[in-house]
């Protein structure tokens, strides 16, 4: 149904286009990104590549298309970032009450956002002598999954939510990592008036869900917090975002050191966007993708973390991104320079990383195909081998069926390529069949 949806406009708009009535293609336009608000991620995208190649008029469609799925809340939240970026705090009170109103009608929640909003405000004050209380809980350890495009990942992270002392995040969630995120905050909390804009940024697209959008990834991390808003879990969200900006504020006055308020805004954020759980009845937190390969800065403020890392023979890597058919196009000699890029990248970057001894490579065939493999590696993460429930979750001999991909004869030419470059990252499959 979706691919259909994405199709039809763009090819309604396209007709109006030809008979130069350039007008209606552009109120078409206009409609149809209207109607994507709220919409998934994937679909939005694939509506994306449909529109902009038809919006008349724009040297900048792509800047065009994000601006109207910003939706009049959008534009109102730039507004309220001008008046910031002015000093005009108080005339920004309204506009952001205005906003709230349209969207939630909760008192408790209503009261919980303008609370958290102040709090932001409070960033833009500059440095003051309050320091704020903020509940202290247990720390939990963190194991992180991560791998190249189809490196087999998934199945790690598979293998570890198997064990009941796990509690597993799911959702990719990119507030470590996008471009006003956790890392670039706490990395460049001293540049005072960058420090509030990009908190503030981080706040309204990331926390609030509605910001005027400037790329796929801002909308990509709205859209997860617009899900949990209008949740059973909404008000718990809100009360654990005021905690972040408390937290934030203490950072910044210095009242609590930058590693330990990075860790501890990681814990808070988790809590935000996972919902109530009951800390007591796990030992690790799981999660997936928060942190990739090619971003292991990153990681080097973490503590009491592993970062598992998960590598994948190039030939049945490129097979299986040829197979997935979403839109992957790449020939195998840029396939070539970009694996290989990656993985001496890798190697240069874990070796200098601060935490080092806590990023562990991990060979997805050795993982398939070895039990004691993995139990080494649940082990070394400081896992109970009594907790794990075998094949619940993650079944070796359908994995297993990803690990000879490269035996496929479509794919003969480029696989002889792969070898012939990358010698050094293809599996010796005699020693490990």
């Amino acid at each position: 149904m979706n691919k259909y949806l994405s199709i039809i406009p763009g090819k309604l708009i396209q007709f109006f286009i030809d008979v130069s009535n350039y007008k209606v293609a552009l109120l078409l336009s206009k409609g149809f990104i209207y109607f994507l608000r709220d919409k998934t991620p994937p679909f939005v995208a694939t509506c994306f590549r449909a529109l902009t190649s038809t919006i008349p008029g724009h040297d900048n469609r792509s800047t065009y298309f994000w601006h109207l799925l910003g939706g009049r809340r959008g534009s109102e939240v730039k507004k309220i970032t001008n008046l910031l970026k002015e000093g005009c705090y108080k005339e920004t009170l309204p506009i952001f009450r205005n906003v709230l109103e349209s969207k939630f009608h909760d008192k408790n929640l209503l009261i919980s956002w303008e609370k958290a909003y102040s709090l932001l405000i409070d960033n833009w004050m500059g440095k003051n002598e309050r320091r704020y209380e903020i509940q202290s809980e247990p720390a939990t350890t963190k194991i992180l999954a991560a791998g190249m495009l189809r490196s087999g990942s998934s199945a790690v992270f598979d293998y570890i939510q198997q064990f009941t002392s796990v509690n597993a995040y799911k959702q990719e969630y990119a507030f470590i990592e996008e471009d006003t995120g956790l890392y670039s905050l706490l990395t460049g909390i001293h540049k005072n008036i960058d420090f509030a804009l990009d908190l503030t940024r981080f706040f309204f697209v990331t926390l609030f869900s509605y910001a005027d959008f400037a790329n796929p990834g801002e909308y990509k991390a709205a859209y997860k917090a617009r899900r949990i808003l209008e949740s059973e879990n909404s008000l718990y969200y809100v009360e654990r975002i005021n905690e972040f900006l408390k937290l934030m504020n203490n950072i910044r006055n210095g009242f609590i050191p930058q590693n330990d308020g990075y860790n501890y805004a990681v814990d808070l954020l988790l809590k935000a966007f996972g919902g109530p759980v009951d800390e007591n009845s796990y030992t690790h937190n799981l999660l997936n993708n928060v942190i990739h390969i090619y971003n292991l800065n990153a990681f080097s403020l973490l503590k009491n973390s592993w970062l598992l890392c998960v590598f994948r023979d190039p030939r049945t890597t490129f097979i299986a991104r040829q197979k997935e058919k979403r839109g992957y196009i790449q020939t195998v000699e840029n396939f070539i320079e970009e694996y290989k890029t990656q993985r001496q990248d890798f190697a240069v970057e874990a070796t200098k990383n601060p935490n080092k001894d806590f990023i562990k490579a991990v060979q997805f065939e050795d993982f398939v195909l070895s039990e004691d493999y993995r139990r080494k590696l649940a082990v070394s993460t400081g896992l109970d081998l009594n907790d794990l429930k075998k094949e619940t979750i993650f079944f070796p001999e359908i994995s297993r069926q990803n690990v000879f991909l490269h035996e496929n004869d479509d794919f003969k030419k480029e696989i002889v390529l792969i070898e012939k470059d990358l010698p050094e990252y293809c599996v010796d499959f005699s020693r490990i069949k």
